[in-house]
């Protein structure tokens, strides 16, 4: 009978630990990540902000629960080898208090631990080194071993005041009065972020449509531009090389022009990037913040670009599987801005664009004699559909225009590796096409 009860007692403090984890990742971390996200993609819609809030709330307070899971039988175990060790035989089981508190310990640590860790370390290179600038590994090493020091010490101390004071609620039975009371800020926090965003977004003028509301023009000019983007290229890799005469072409622009550093936008990476060059704006502006959007079900496309350092980008990739999540690589249907080539379209400047990166799908439709675009990822649409002539056909206006310029382009084509072609086309684009006075690869 005394065996029974006891195995009672622990499933419910088993229990007890499990709900603490939900509680904490939904109401502590999923409610204020909701609010980031809500925040960073300023959703001005109610419905919007609880279906992002409720899914935050599942997802983190599911992750953070099932730590606690394990962490409850990772303490039995533990106390059930030191228990070998002790003098007093009474005390071989260890006091029922002391092992939810311990279990509550273990859970907090691990997932903080976890989290910040991977947090402060996300994407880390030599230029986040604070203290002058790093040259080998060895400094890197020692950077980082010092940062997991700081950070398991702050975690420690978090966990054992965490600990604490839900072991007090928890005696005391005040759990459930706790998750009531993080409930009701929740929902006002919830309530009141969307209110000011959709004050705010009332205030935006829409932006037109390129077709055919606006009236093109006509420019006389001879002035040409010829734009070559290399995503990624860092003049750390091209000073050495050049050098050591690996890159004469470069050398010559180096030398009989302009060149150097450019400032770049914060935490950005090469989605947020090309949109600010194609556009002139900022992402604020121009409105794409990241490589995709994440659509939550019942929320609807386009969804919401994710805050990094979050964990929710790699989450929603492993959700994704699921019917809940589906992410959507951005495309020129996102941008509230005009690129440069529907500028250049409307002051009837003839363009050639060649592989843009994002922005570029679908192609743009300019003038079906002069100008021609070709969009990022033609060569991946060809390689699925290339043998269905229909489907092919059909949809091909999306990614080359005019559409019959897809045969100059086989020429060029290595299945498999369409940069090696892509510098010939360019070429021929300005040798033998008409000149144009812009033109970007």
């Amino acid at each position: 009978m005394e065996s029974k009860n006891t195995f009672s007692k622990k499933s419910k403090e088993w229990l007890s630990c499990l709900l603490v984890g939900f509680l904490f990742g939904a109401f502590v971390f999923g409610s204020v990540l909701s609010i980031l996200h809500i925040r960073f993609n300023r959703i001005g819609n109610l419905k919007e902000a609880f279906v992002i809030g409720l899914y935050f709330l599942i997802i983190y307070g599911v992750w953070v629960a099932v730590v606690f899971f394990f962490s409850w039988p990772a303490v039995e175990l533990l106390n059930g080898f030191f228990s070998r060790f002790r003098k007093k035989k009474e005390d071989a089981a260890g006091k029922p208090d002391s092992r939810f508190k311990a279990a509550l310990f273990l859970g907090f640590f691990t997932y903080l631990f976890f989290y910040w860790f991977l947090y402060f370390n996300y994407g880390l290179t030599y230029d986040h080194y604070p203290f002058g600038t790093l040259k080998n590994i060895k400094g890197m090493l020692l950077f980082l071993l010092a940062r997991s020091v700081l950070i398991t010490a702050a975690v420690l101390i978090v966990s054992g005041l965490l600990s604490s004071f839900v072991f007090h609620l928890h005696k005391r039975g005040r759990l459930r009065k706790t998750a009531l009371f993080l409930f009701f800020i929740f929902a006002a926090v919830h309530i009141v972020f969307p209110l000011i965003y959709s004050v705010q977004s009332s205030k935006k003028e829409s932006l037109p449509e390129i077709q055919p509301s606006i009236e093109r023009r006509s420019i006389e000019s001879t002035f040409k531009v010829v734009f070559v983007g290399l995503d990624g290229a860092d003049w750390r890799v091209i000073d050495p090389l050049i050098e050591k005469g690996e890159l004469p072409n470069f050398t010559r622009l180096v030398d009989e022009g302009s060149s150097g550093p450019l400032r770049t936008l914060k935490n950005a990476n090469s989605a947020v990037i090309w949109s600010s060059i194609f556009t002139g704006k900022t992402p604020k502006a121009h409105g794409i913040f990241d490589f995709y959007t994440i659509e939550l079900r019942g929320l609807g496309f386009p969804g919401i670009f994710p805050v990094h350092r979050t964990y929710f980008p790699e989450i929603a990739g492993f959700l994704e599987k699921t019917f809940f999540v589906k992410r959507h690589t951005v495309n020129r249907t996102f941008l509230n801005s005009f690129p440069v080539w529907e500028i250049l379209w409307i002051s009837g400047i003839h363009f050639g664009v060649l592989n843009a990166p994002y922005i570029s799908f679908p192609a743009f439709e300019g003038n079906v004699s002069e100008d021609v675009f070709v969009s990022m990822d033609w060569e991946s649409y060809y390689t699925k559909h290339g043998e269905d002539t229909e489907t092919f056909n059909s949809l091909l206006k999306n990614f080359i225009q005019p559409p019959g310029f897809f045969e100059t382009i086989k020429a060029y084509y290595t299945p498999g590796d369409i940069t090696s072609g892509m510098a010939p086309l360019f070429l021929e684009l300005l040798r033998e096409w008409k000149q144009r006075q812009f033109l970007t690869i």
